[in-house]
């Protein structure tokens, strides 16, 4: 299992709900990487997305 750096994590949560408007997917109740080692991040929802750094800096998500 790769170690996730909660920093990372915490700052891609934060980028995401900043960028849409009315975020309604509330805290993040977990937090992983998959098996290519990829962060995701499950919120209250129950909806999940992955998330990487690019090259420039910034933070994407899908």
């Amino acid at each position: 299992m790769t170690a996730i750096d909660i920093r990372f994590a915490a700052k891609c949560e934060r980028i995401h709900q900043k960028a849409v408007e009315h975020w309604q997917d509330g805290k993040s109740v977990e937090v992983w990487k998959n098996e290519c080692g990829i962060l995701c991040i499950t919120y209250e929802s129950g909806r999940w997305w992955h998330y990487k750094q690019e090259g420039d800096g910034s933070i994407v998500w899908w």
